[in-house]
């Protein structure tokens, strides 16, 4: 585990992307932490502090030669068979339900889902997923999260035709 109020030097590679700018254009480079948003909130309180070494630190841009433009080339995808799609004759859902609840000393969210379909052969299919997340306003470390997923499945279901 790392100490507290102790410098300790990480090494990481930025994920690679590539964007296109006109000429002039200003861009502004955001570092976080916390693998935001795949950890939010963080579980442990924290402080991030950017130190930069000018022989080791640097971002490259480099800029691009103007290219010709090209004739776009023909559109070659062909519709799909009828035979291979399956028939929408009853499924639907309930839309996605995103409920925040803010008090002065914290915030949950509670999302819904529920979704159906009739498959062929008579079978049905439902599915629910729920989760809760509540996070303190005092404490970021103090989250709470719970979830739950159900799928059930009916086999020759008796009435419907698909």
């Amino acid at each position: 585990y790392l100490k507290p109020n102790c410098r300790y030097t990480i090494t990481f590679p930025l994920r690679f992307t590539t964007w296109t700018f006109l000429i002039g254009h200003r861009i502004r480079i955001a570092v976080s932490n916390a693998m935001f948003p795949t950890y939010w909130p963080s579980p442990f309180p924290m402080n991030t502090s950017l130190f930069f070494s000018s022989s080791a630190t640097f971002i490259d841009l480099p800029v691009l030669s103007v290219l010709p433009s090209s004739t776009p080339p023909a559109f070659t995808q062909k519709q799909v068979s009828p035979t291979d799609t399956l028939p929408e004759m009853f499924s639907g859902a309930k839309p996605r339900v995103y409920k925040p609840y803010e008090t002065n000393t914290k915030t949950t969210v509670n999302f819904e889902r529920i979704s159906y379909e009739l498959l062929p052969n008579n079978y049905f299919m439902s599915a629910l997923q729920t989760f809760n997340l509540s996070c303190s306003h005092q404490n970021p470390s103090d989250v709470h999260w719970s979830g739950h997923a159900q799928q059930t499945y009916v086999f020759d279901v008796h009435g419907y035709r698909s």
